[in-house]
């Protein structure tokens, strides 16, 4: 059984009450802003103190309801005028703090958690609904949760702890019976004038000035997460204690390193990052509090802002450079922390850049966040910060004795389990090493798997900025003649067709591979890529084949009608050596650095696949349209596989014979040009003879048109019926003379244009 009590947190009608009204802040215009482009996605925060022992509920509601008062934050009310969205400050909602018993259940701690989870989800209408919404959860008799979820626009985190202390402190005086410290918080229209005072300060312009000039040279964001997906407000959570010595260790950065233990841990981070992407310069983000005054950090309000900190990792860097570099950023990024990272965005888009400085968040909290409620010691727990857009690396204390946590807070549409757990547990392994390691130990020599993987990494970024460089102008589809229109999305249903090389084709293709230095597979190539320009009429062919290591790669040739096919098989051999040099990346990897559109339509890269054996293709993609496989054996053959809802048997035995006919000329006559060789057999040509019709006939002129009918009928033949009236050719030969002679006296002479403007008549 559940008992619920609730006081409501009404909201009164929008509309009313806002003649005080006041725009939001710059923060607070992020959040709202956010909120409305994705109403599903609850833009909030949420939290809970874990409290043990003897709880006065009663004491608390007045406690909450006065520090409510006090920020205002708890009575804010938002609406639009005039399609601005402006807040009041309305002390007359209903706040009061819910209570739920869940003693009843059979385990009460996991309803509880379980409850919490599905509340902070929940979308929250910023015009009609609390924005600050608390209850009491009873797990015991003398166990309390006292949860709390704010929407953003109303509370950052830091703003929501300090919110807690003060109802803390509120409660503590009250049970105690003394006077507690009087409310130094501002009030939120004040927040509000300190956030237009600085955005119209020569502060600013500073800010603006050293962050403009700052990200000009920042990459954008590098991800772990291996696909793009939409933020919801839920996220996977993975969580682990560092070791005593470890945090011990990184206490004593300052001393052992030269850099904080914020700085260290970044550093580890952007180290990992840059080795599980393969990239020398990563973007890390931090939270920073945006508080730089005394009174701003016992306020309430949102002002929290995201700081992009850009590393250079390279490999020769020893741990302590690494610190140094990421030091020094960090001391720039909090001299400069009010200008938000939406001002970043506008003034890189005034620049003609699409930045976007996302990437992971690293949030450092290394203090242990009790809360006091007179003899109860409480402990505060983060369920959310917010939707997590793609990776939030929270490190903080927690427990009693305090233990340090390492969480990682995922996007579920970007991270799967797997990929989530490997990269957990492989960072703390890596974080661990690099805290303890000296700041003179090279970089490389930190967590040998991580740096292993890194290289390979790196190198197929390499590889794949190769191939972006090599097939940024290919066309995206090879046209072929299909049977059918492309559908939106080619399905799995395949066939094959089987068609004869020959002996004797087989050992030509041997021949010419050996007169030019390379293989039977290379010949081969060559041959596909002339049929395939042919076939699409272009000279633009790209095709899937294994590189010389097995790894498929893209094979793009530019076949030309008059280059002789020994020549083209040398430019193929020099292709195929280039392609397979730069094998490490998938065909996944290229189509998305070469921003190719996801289509379920064909593959991005190439759409005709050509392989020796049973060598495997990229199951990372979608199907190609024809798959070419070579078989050397006493029987040398070729099987085509092909989708069948683009073609027909009938087409596919067309393409497997020319293909034959093709090898056939080409290896028979290698000197031959490529655009000579006949496609057609004799039989397909003759086919063509219906369609061309008999010799064209001679073009005549009008007068011997004439003689030639008066030839059949006479010159008393009739000519032209209008009505009654009847001309003989005769009659029409003379009227047509008079009409000439008056042409030639204005002038008129063969060549002549002239227009006649006569009703429809004998005339």
């Amino acid at each position: 059984m559940r008992a619920v009590t609730t006081g409501g947190s009404q909201v009164p009608p929008t509309g009313t009450g806002f003649d005080n009204s006041f725009p939001l802040s710059s923060a607070q215009r992020g959040m709202w802003f956010a909120q409305q482009l994705a109403p599903d996605v609850a833009v909030c925060i949420a939290q809970y103190v874990d409290l043990r022992g003897p709880l006065d509920i009663a004491v608390l509601q007045e406690a909450s309801a006065r520090a409510g008062h006090e920020f205002q934050s708890a009575y804010l009310r938002l609406a639009q005028i005039d399609g601005e969205p402006v807040q009041t400050v309305d002390h007359g909602i209903d706040q009061s703090v819910h209570y739920l018993d869940l003693r009843g259940e059979d385990d009460p701690m996991a309803s509880a958690l379980a409850w919490i989870d599905e509340n902070y989800v929940k979308p929250v209408d910023m015009e009609n609904d609390p924005l600050v919404d608390s209850w009491i959860l009873q797990v015991e008799d003398e166990r309390n949760l006292w949860y709390s979820k704010i929407h953003h626009v109303a509370l950052d985190g830091y703003g929501a702890m300090t919110l807690v202390q003060r109802t803390a402190a509120l409660y503590t005086a009250a049970v105690e019976n003394v006077e507690p410290e009087p409310n130094k918080a501002a009030e939120l229209r004040r927040l509000y004038d300190l956030d237009q005072e600085y955005r119209t300060s020569t502060r600013f312009e500073t800010d603006k000035e050293y962050w403009t000039s700052r990200a000009a040279g920042i990459h954008d964001g590098a991800t772990l997460s291996n696909t793009p997906g939409r933020t919801i407000a839920a996220s996977k959570l993975r969580s682990v204690a560092l070791p005593d010595d470890v945090v011990t260790e990184l206490e004593a950065s300052d001393s052992t390193k030269g850099g904080t233990a914020a700085a260290v841990f970044i550093a580890a981070f952007g180290c990992y990052l840059s080795r599980m992407t393969g990239r020398e310069d990563v973007l890390v983000n931090i939270p920073v509090s945006a508080r730089t005054t005394a009174l701003l950090r016992r306020s309430g309000g949102m002002l929290v802002n995201v700081a992009p900190i850009p590393m250079r990792v390279s490999e020769k860097a020893t741990v302590g450079e690494l610190v140094q570099q990421v030091q020094l950023e960090l001391m720039g990024a909090l001299r400069h922390q009010r200008f938000s990272i939406e001002d970043i965005r506008r003034e890189l888009a005034a620049t003609g850049s699409d930045k976007q400085l996302a990437g992971p968040m690293v949030n450092m909290m290394l203090f242990h966040q009790q809360i006091q409620l007179g003899s109860i010691v409480g402990e505060f727990n983060i369920v959310t910060s917010g939707p997590v857009e793609d990776l939030l690396v929270n490190v903080y204390q927690s427990g009693t004795p305090a233990r340090t946590f390492v969480d990682f807070r995922a996007n579920p549409n970007r991270y799967d389990d797997n990929d989530l757990t490997t990269h957990h547990s492989s960072f703390v392994d890596m974080v661990t090493e690099f805290i303890a390691s000296g700041p003179d130990v090279p970089v490389l020599q930190v967590h040998p798997d991580s740096a292993l993987e890194g290289r390979r990494r790196r190198r197929a970024a390499a590889h794949v900025a190769h191939w972006v460089d090599r097939l940024a102008d290919a066309p995206d589809l090879l046209a072929l003649p299909t049977d059918r229109p492309r559908p939106s999305r080619i399905g799995h249903v395949r066939a094959s067709h089987e068609v004869a090389l020959g002996s004797a084709a087989w050992d030509a293709v041997s021949r010419l591979a050996d007169d030019s230095s390379t293989t039977p597979f290379v010949v081969l190539e060559s041959a596909v890529a002339v049929l395939l320009s042919r076939l699409a009429s272009t000279d633009d062919v790209s095709i899937a084949v294994p590189s010389g290591r097995g790894e498929t790669v893209v094979l793009r040739t530019r076949p030309d009608g008059r280059q002789s096919f020994s020549d083209f098989v040398g430019t193929t051999a020099a292709e195929f050596v280039d392609a397979s040099a730069h094998a490490d990346a998938t065909f996944a990897e290229i189509a998305r650095a070469l921003g190719s559109a996801e289509t379920g339509s064909h593959n991005p890269l190439a759409q005709v696949a050509l392989r020796f054996g049973e060598s495997p293709l990229p199951r990372d993609g979608i199907d190609f349209d024809l798959v070419v496989t070579v078989h050397e054996s006493e029987s040398p053959h070729v099987v085509i596989d092909y989708a069948t809802e683009l073609f027909d048997a009938g087409s596919v035995a067309q393409i497997g014979r020319r293909l034959v006919r093709i090898v056939d000329a080409l290896t028979s006559d290698p000197q031959r040009a490529v655009g000579d060789v006949e496609l057609l057999s004799t039989a397909e040509r003759a086919r063509l003879a219906p369609v061309r019709g008999p010799r064209s006939v001679a073009g005549v002129v009008l007068p011997e048109l004439l003689a030639g009918a008066v030839g059949v009928a006479g010159v008393g033949g009739v000519a032209v019926v209008s009505g009654s009236r009847v001309l003989s050719y005769g009659e029409l030969d003379a009227a047509s003379s008079r009409v000439a002679r008056v042409l030639m006296s204005c002038g008129v002479g063969p060549g002549s244009f002239v227009a006649l403007a006569l009703s429809r008549s004998v005339e």
